[in-house]
C-alpha cells in the first residue's frame, strides 16, 4: 500500500474490479448471443449465472461488494438473454429449467408468490428414504474387505 490509507486504496481497486466486472459482463454477453446456434451458448449462460450466484467467489477482501453487485445486476442480464434468445435456447432443458426455477425465485422474493412448502412428517416412524443406510464405520474408514458388496 505504499503508505496510502486502506478505505482509498480499498475504493480505488473496488472501482476496477467494477470495471473489470463490467468487461466480463460483455464478453459472457457476446458469446452465450453469438453462439445461441451452438452447445456453447447454454454452457456459458449456466457457467456466468453459477460464478454470479456463488457467495465466496470473489476475492476475500472485497466479496461482500462484487457479490451483492453480481446479484443485483443478474436478473436483468437473465431477462435480457433470455429476450434475445431464439427458441432453441429456450427449449434447451438445463435452460428451461433454470429459467423456470429462477421465475418462480424472483416472483417470491418480490411477494408475488409464496414459497413453496416441503411436506411435514408427520411422526418419527416414517422415513423418507428408508431404503437409503447409513455407512459402517469400517466403510467410512475405507475398510473395503468388511463393506458392504
Amino acid at each position: 500500500m505504499n503508505g496510502h490509507d486502506e478505505q482509498a486504496t480499498d475504493a480505488r481497486l473496488i472501482k476496477k474490479a467494477l470495471q473489470v466486472y463490467a468487461n466480463i459482463d460483455k464478453l459472457f454477453t457476446a458469446f452465450v448471443t453469438e453462439n445461441f446456434d451452438n452447445a456453447l451458448s447454454p454452457w456459458g449462460f449456466l457457467t456466468r449465472v453459477s460464478y454470479d450466484m456463488t457467495p465466496n467467489a470473489y476475492p476475500v477482501w472485497m466479496n461482500d461488494y462484487l457479490y451483492m453487485n453480481a446479484i443485483s445486476q443478474l436478473p436483468s442480464w437473465v431477462e435480457f438473454i433470455i429476450a434475445k434468445a431464439p427458441d432453441s435456447f429456450k427449449t434447451n432443458s438445463a435452460i428451461k429449467d433454470f429459467y423456470e426455477n429462477f421465475q418462480r425465485a424472483q416472483k417470491e422474493m418480490n411477494g408475488m408468490e409464496m414459497p413453496a412448502q416441503e411436506p411435514m412428517q408427520t411422526g418419527m416412524t416414517e422415513t423418507p428414504n428408508s431404503d437409503i443406510v447409513p455407512p459402517t464405520p469400517a466403510e467410512m474408514a475405507g475398510d473395503t474387505l468388511t463393506a458392504r458388496q
